[in-house]
């Protein structure tokens, strides 16, 4: 985050941040069509109460993907009055716009005379069972920014919501807390038409997220190579110098605790703030009061307090008039899930069969020429365009022999704590024959518990097996949350697939270096046998075959099964299916011996 010499130097600095964003991270693939398309509108019913009006609609975020949203309304409009956006969380089934704490808030402000919107978004409310979130990879691995359907639910919603009569463009605030802060902060950094800003309980930057594991967000908040353009500092200063309050919870049970995730905000936007006089347009709430829906992480009574208040002082020139303590909703006024739920087309579309629609031409340019000449080229060409795409690393590999013990009928059994490269440790275990004739490397989904029986058949065989756990399988397993690390590797820019190739072939080379011939490569289940195929499609010269048992047959299939990233975070690598399926892959380990081997035999 650079610190600024001008405001003219910083706003062009701001201003290619926000076109890189554009280009490189939220309008790829499809989505660049889906940036300008015509977007639909269409109102419904309306429910009237005393003082205001709640009307009913659904908008186009893109071409068949439609967006349930309410907007309350004054009952006795005249002039230009302020628009505030109620941007949502992630709250489980029975939530969305419907949640009483959503409807205090919209309550709260339109008596107080403001048009307020809120809207369902992926994995909220009406579109939480059929568009969890962790769907939008399905689109990465197509090569479309799974991020785009976020920012356009954002973008669509301002486009129309600013043509109405009523709406001062001078005063559109955007709030919302959790998922919803980080709506607030993405959407007011790359939108100028935010003039006041309330993330809450949103978001920390990159470099928090990598210190304290409980901030590693949600798939759009670290969505696939942001990190190369921005980081969260950035972002929160590119809202200079509108208003901009962030809220924090001390106690909050979630995630972007006050004391962590605020100081490297404040120091990332202050010096933007203090050069354009407005360092006072700049704010921080703490949140003391542990509330109780959800404990600790939350937009309730308190915090809702801070945002009327700085609305009061924005909005309304600080009007003593102007209610800063929350107004009483009468029971009445708390409409149910029922009341409140906006038709959507019952074809609607979903990630999931955006992905469908994505899939049906892909991968692009899929021929692969005979033998010969053309096909030697096609594989050079194809190699290289693989390791741009995995993120590939040549590492290399040095052995540090753990321990050894004597197993049955004569194998040794050695124990390896192999270094990949300066950053990874790679555990293995070496079984070694009476007079090895040859070398294979095993790894499987479960870990090195799953290989004993091909173990077995190998060392009747005379093959020395060194079986190994490449990251985040076996010994280098992660733990639960795995996937998470997964999101963040990809939104720096690297690819958690392209990392575990790279750990195999490093062992693969360091084993055929050692004993003077390539060495055979074996995968037991569709998560490894993807790693064993990009490596042995990689590794031309330390691989001599490829065995898999239960691998994949096409990237298509997780699409199909409408498989989500935690499932197996690795295969949905940005744009690997836009240019590869298994067949492209396979033949690039050609000539070399290839065996695929369903789970109960031979294909």
């Amino acid at each position: 985050m650079p610190k600024p010499s001008g405001q003219s130097e910083w706003e062009a600095y701001a201003g290619s941040l926000r076109r890189e964003m554009f280009e490189r991270v939220i309008f790829t693939g499809e989505a660049r069509s889906w940036r300008d398309a015509p977007a639909r509108v269409e109102w419904s019913d309306v429910i009237e109460e005393d003082a205001y009006r709640i009307r009913k609609v659904r908008y186009e975020v893109l071409p068949g993907y439609w967006m349930p949203g309410l907007l309350y309304e004054p009952r006795h409009l005249q002039g230009r009055v302020p628009l505030v956006f109620c941007t949502q969380g992630h709250v489980g089934p029975g939530g969305g716009m419907s949640r009483p704490t959503m409807q205090a808030r919209c309550v709260n402000l339109v008596r107080r005379g403001m048009i307020t919107f809120i809207s369902d978004w992926p994995d909220i409310g009406q579109l939480f069972s059929s568009d969890r979130h962790y769907r939008m990879q399905q689109l990465d691995l197509c090569g479309t920014s799974g991020v785009a359907p976020f920012y356009l639910t954002l973008k669509r919603a301002l486009d129309f919501l600013l043509e109405h009569p009523n709406v001062d463009p001078a005063r559109v605030c955007v709030n919302g807390a959790s998922g919803g802060g980080w709506q607030t902060i993405f959407i007011a950094a790359l939108d100028p038409r935010v003039t006041l800003a309330n993330p809450v309980a949103g978001y920390s930057s990159l470099i928090t997220r990598t210190e304290y594991d409980t901030d590693l967000g949600d798939g759009e908040q670290q969505c696939c190579d942001m990190g190369t353009v921005v980081d969260y500092t950035h972002l929160t200063a590119m809202v200079a110098p509108r208003p901009l309050l962030i809220t924090l919870n001390a106690n909050d049970s979630c995630c972007f605790k006050t004391r962590h995730a605020l100081p490297p905000l404040l120091r990332a936007a202050e010096p933007v703030y203090e050069m354009y006089h407005a360092a006072h347009r700049l704010r921080a709430h703490n949140n003391m009061v542990v509330d109780p829906e959800p404990i600790g992480h939350n937009f309730g009574r308190e915090n809702r307090e801070a945002l009327y208040r700085f609305i009061g002082e924005y909005f309304q020139d600080g009007d003593p008039r102007f209610p800063r303590q929350e107004l009483p909703v009468a029971e009445g006024e708390m409409k149910s899930t029922s009341e409140l739920e906006v038709d959507l087309p019952t074809e609607n579309l979903t990630f999931n069969r955006i992905a469908r629609q994505l899939m049906e031409s892909l991968p692009h340019d899929p021929e692969i020429p005979r033998v010969g000449a053309a096909f030697d080229g096609w594989q050079r060409t194809r190699r290289e365009h693989l390791r741009k795409i995995v993120r590939y690393h040549e590492y290399t590999a040095r052995d540090s022999t753990v321990g050894e013990s004597a197993g049955p009928n004569g194998v040794r059994v050695i124990y390896h704590q192999i270094r990949v490269g300066d950053t990874w440790d790679v555990p293995a275990v070496e079984l070694v024959p009476k007079r090895p004739c040859g070398t294979a490397v095993l790894m499987a989904d479960g870990g090195r518990d799953q290989l004993g029986e091909t173990t077995a058949k190998l060392l009747v065989d005379r093959t020395r097996v060194v079986a190994m756990d490449p990251l985040y399988f076996g010994e280098a397993s992660l733990g639960y949350r795995d996937f998470l690390l997964a999101l963040l590797l990809s939104c720096v820019g690297e690819r958690l697939l392209g990392i575990q190739a790279a750990q195999t072939a490093a062992v693969c080379r360091f084993l055929a270096q050692r004993e003077g011939q390539p060495v055979g490569l074996c995968a037991l289940g569709e998560r490894t046998g993807t790693i064993a195929t990009i490596t042995a499609a990689l590794e031309t010269n330390a691989v001599d075959a490829l065995e898999l048992q239960g691998a994949l047959d096409s990237f298509k299939r997780l699409i199909e099964r409408d498989v989500t990233l935690p499932k197996c975070p690795e295969a949905f690598c940005f744009g690997l299916l836009e240019h590869f399926d298994m067949p492209q892959l396979h033949a690039l380990v050609a000539p070399r011996r290839l065996r695929l081997r369903s789970r109960e035999g031979d294909n």
